[in-house]
């Protein structure tokens, strides 16, 4: 499917927004349970390890953001694709 360079842009945007408050989506969820924990003392001993996600750098975004748009069948043309990196980059300074 190919899809001119504005729809792609707002294509894009549409997608990391979405993405943005769905990882705003498991903040809160995390924080709730961190709350649950220091109310219950006993379920810190039942959950004695935290697991770490490191935050995704631009160009992780950019390769995610690109596999996931072949796998849907889309194809990013120039000059949207030149945009991509930039955007991400937006993203991650939003969201780290």
């Amino acid at each position: 499917m190919c899809i001119t360079h504005s729809i792609q842009t707002r294509a894009i945007n549409a997608s990391l927004i979405n993405q943005i408050r769905h990882l705003a989506q498991v903040e809160e969820l995390v924080a709730q349970v961190e709350e649950l924990m220091e109310v219950n003392p006993g379920l810190k001993s039942r959950f004695s390890e935290k697991l770490h996600f490191p935050d995704f750098s631009p160009e992780d975004g950019c390769n995610l953001m690109e596999k996931r748009m072949n796998d849907e069948g889309w194809t990013l043309h120039e000059p949207a694709a030149a945009d991509l990196p930039q955007l991400m980059a937006k993203v991650c300074d939003v969201v780290c």
